[in-house]
């Protein structure tokens, strides 16, 4: 049985064969200049929390206060706030620390 021929009196298979490794040499040189682009991490402009305001029933130096129990349960849900708000400030500075690490290497890579 005769194999049907393409161009040039190539058979299909070896036209196959020869798209195939092109294009496998094609991805191959695309992924290395993609993998080479260094991308220089965004700081979005994030605002660290302020400290929440002691109430004016508290004084500080004593360490007593003359405040009703809602004003002191406010005061420790504002902390509390305050609290969480720092942790997830830490937690973006560190991401963005991390990303800067990242991009440094790459770009040191880019120079060896």
């Amino acid at each position: 049985m005769a194999r049907s021929t393409g161009f040039v009196g190539r058979d299909m298979t070896s036209q196959k064969i020869i798209t195939w490794v092109v294009t496998l040499l094609l991805t191959m040189s695309f992924a290395t200049y993609a993998s080479a682009y260094c991308s220089a991490p965004q700081a979005s402009y994030i605002i660290a929390p302020t400290k929440p305001l002691v109430p004016y029933c508290i004084n500080e130096y004593t360490n007593t206060h003359t405040c009703d129990s809602w004003t002191i349960s406010s005061y420790n849900s504002d902390v509390d706030s305050y609290n969480d708000d720092v942790d997830e400030y830490i937690e973006y500075i560190s991401d963005y620390v991390a990303r800067t690490e990242e991009y440094v290497d790459c770009m040191i890579n880019q120079l060896e």
